[in-house]
């Protein structure tokens, strides 16, 4: 009977320590859901704030975008002056710096020895000015006088406040610098003397050059052409003459200096229509700071010789020749 109980308390033992294992088992398998659940719940939480984070930055984005867009509006509208909300005058608190007004362009005509010397020009050109104050009317009677007044208006985004500038055209006198060597067709640019805008820096004046042409010089680039005429004689014989150049100053020109006279000196033949060389009395060049040469083209003048070649005279040039 003894050994049937201890069998019976055993058997008991072991079914109460497999029912207390499962149990124990069962509580750590609930622990480790409980455990899982807790980490997905963190990952979603810091997904959700990530996502309410990135609407935030886009709602403030947009948010000030619009702001932008309606200030820009704003700016753009026109007062009831003929200006804009934005626009700064040109006697107001600040200017645009970097651009310029438009540019005025007058033809201007230059002689052959001012383009040779280099001179200073007068002409008049039509430019726009800007009165000073905010009187139109006394702007009318000065500085305008005798030309329409135009109104150029801006109001303070901020304060509401306008601020008008008057203008007009008006006929004034440029002087510019022609500097030696300046061509027909140049354009030459004089700083900030043209039209006066607001909101902009002072407009140039460019004088486009026209050349007059010379009695005497004709200009090719840097290459001045003039000719000379001789006698027969003195094309035989030898020849020399004093010149006188664009600038007034004098210069000599002689048979020595053609091609045959370059091996016989001054009692060398000069042909018909020969050129003589002269090195860097020609043009200037207003960028290199260098003269061309001057071609001096020699004509020769023929006697008119009926009834005055005699037969003996003829005889002795054919001799010569």
């Amino acid at each position: 009977m003894n050994g049937e109980a201890n069998m019976t308390d055993n058997a008991t033992d072991k079914l109460l320590r497999a029912i207390k294992k499962r149990k124990q088992k069962q509580i750590e398998e609930e622990l480790a859901k409980t455990r899982d659940y807790s980490d997905t719940s963190s990952d979603a939480d810091e997904e959700e704030d990530s996502a309410s984070e990135i609407a935030f930055l886009i709602v403030a984005v947009g948010f000030c975008v619009l702001l932008f867009a309606i200030g820009f509006v704003f700016l753009m509208q026109p007062d009831d002056s003929g200006g804009t909300h934005g626009q700064q005058s040109y006697g107001g608190r600040r200017q645009r710096h970097g651009r310029k007004a438009k540019a005025v362009s007058v033809d201007v005509s230059v002689s052959l020895p001012e383009l040779f010397t280099g001179t200073t020009k007068k002409t008049t050109v039509s430019r726009q000015i800007v009165c000073s104050g905010n009187d139109k009317e006394k702007c009318q009677n000065s500085y305008c006088k005798g030309s329409r007044v135009q109104t150029h208006a801006v109001r303070d985004m901020w304060s509401g406040a306008i601020d008008r500038t008057y203008y007009c055209r008006k006929t004034v006198q440029i002087t510019g610098i022609i500097n030696a060597g300046t061509k027909g067709g140049d354009a030459v640019r004089i700083e900030e003397k043209g039209n006066i805008s607001p909101n902009m820096r002072q407009g140039d004046v460019i004088f486009r050059i026209h050349e007059l042409s010379h009695r005497s010089f004709r200009r090719d680039g840097m290459v001045l052409h003039t000719s000379l005429d001789i006698t027969l004689r003195e094309a035989l014989l030898g020849w020399s003459r004093v010149m006188t150049h664009l600038d007034g100053t004098t210069f000599t020109v002689d048979s020595s200096q053609t091609m045959n006279g370059q091996q016989h000196g001054m009692s060398g033949t000069t042909s018909p229509d020969e050129v003589v060389v002269i090195k860097h009395r020609g043009f200037p060049s207003n960028k290199y700071g260098k003269k061309g040469d001057l071609h001096v083209k020699v004509a020769v003048s023929f006697p008119i010789m009926e009834n005055v070649l005699t037969d003996k005279l003829a005889e002795q040039i054919t001799d010569l020749f």
